[in-house]
């Protein structure tokens, strides 16, 4: 069972934990971790993967390249570098990292990791058949058509808009591969 630390509203560690199948009521001043991999390509295309049908969240949409609850004990850099290799067998540098961006929706602290892979072979990586359907490279625009047919998880346009931003400004972005 996922367990996950709670955070306060300045977020700072609660002590208290949460397991993700939880009935009881949430806490409305507590959040967890979400940490979310933003890949882009030298040329400025996006990796986005398509969630499985059997996912209990957005199932069948498109997404962001990797991402998922930070699990207790965790930190987000942490949280990123697993999902990232658990959904796509990609591994993240030890290198502790910042987020890039950091939005607080619903009960969630959710970190943006925007990074720059040399990587353009999606052959190379090793999909979670219980998460991830199929992977492709997008552009902004073909990610703004997914979201307005209802294919990609909705996040703000402000948001992806700024993704992209950072995603396509070589000085912006870690560098790895």
């Amino acid at each position: 069972m996922e367990t996950w630390d709670l955070y306060d509203d300045q977020r700072q560690l609660t002590g208290r934990l949460r397991n993700r199948d939880s009935t009881t009521p949430w806490p409305m001043e507590h959040f967890h971790l979400v940490a979310k991999i933003a890949l882009f390509s030298d040329n400025g295309s996006l990796l986005i993967q398509q969630r499985t049908s059997t996912k209990s969240g957005w199932p069948n949409y498109w997404d962001l390249s990797a991402g998922g609850s930070v699990l207790a004990g965790e930190t987000s850099w942490q949280g990123a570098k697993r999902e990232c290799y658990e959904e796509l067998g990609l591994l993240l540098p030890q290198t502790p990292r910042q987020p890039q961006l950091t939005i607080t929706s619903g009960q969630a602290y959710n970190d943006f990791y925007i990074l720059k892979t040399d990587f353009n072979q999606l052959s190379e990586l090793t999909l979670q058949k219980t998460e991830v359907q199929q992977i492709r490279w997008a552009t902004f625009e073909e990610v703004k058509q997914l979201v307005a047919v209802g294919c990609f998880i909705p996040y703000p346009d402000s948001l992806l808009s700024i993704m992209f931003e950072i995603g396509q400004n070589p000085n912006a972005l870690w560098v790895f591969g």
